[in-house]
């Protein structure tokens, strides 16, 4: 699988791994951040979204 990393002077853009999890996981559940895109997540959901995104 490709796994291109987009990298330009103020950021860098690569996929997930298990060094993400937490942050992801804190992210998917607080209504802070997601009030601008989605309901907030239980913790099963967003283990099992994290999951999804890590997949090849």
């Amino acid at each position: 699988m490709n796994k291109t990393i987009l990298v330009t002077k103020r950021l860098t853009l690569a996929p997930l791994n298990e060094s993400d999890k937490s942050l992801f996981i804190q992210l998917c559940m607080d209504p802070e951040v997601m009030e601008h895109c989605y309901d907030p997540s239980t913790l099963e959901e967003a283990e099992a979204g994290f999951e999804a995104f890590t997949q090849p």
